[in-house]
């Protein structure tokens, strides 16, 4: 109905075109960005070093990664603790 073209993309894309972005935003040099993305399922760290793209991709995501917080550091259990925080 509207025409759209849509893609799934892969992690180091999401990644690159965080990057991306953040360099148009602050208007520093990509050398000077880490950009982390945490998403619901996965999260990615990009900087870019000697004119390549270095990429960490992860499946620790918002979700997992709260999970561990209340399980592993505030020793609670995920099914009576929605939240980590106090």
């Amino acid at each position: 109905e509207l025409d759209l073209r849509i893609s799934v993309i892969s992690q180091k894309q999401e990644a690159h075109l965080g990057l991306q972005a953040t360099v148009v935003q602050t208007k520093e040099a990509p050398e000077n960005i880490v950009v982390w993305d945490i998403g619901g399922g996965s999260h990615q760290l990009i900087t870019r070093e000697n004119n390549k793209l270095l990429v960490l991709e992860s499946s620790l995501a918002s979700v997992s990664f709260k999970n561990r917080v209340i399980t592993d550091i505030k020793k609670k259990s995920v099914a009576t603790t929605n939240s980590p925080n106090p």
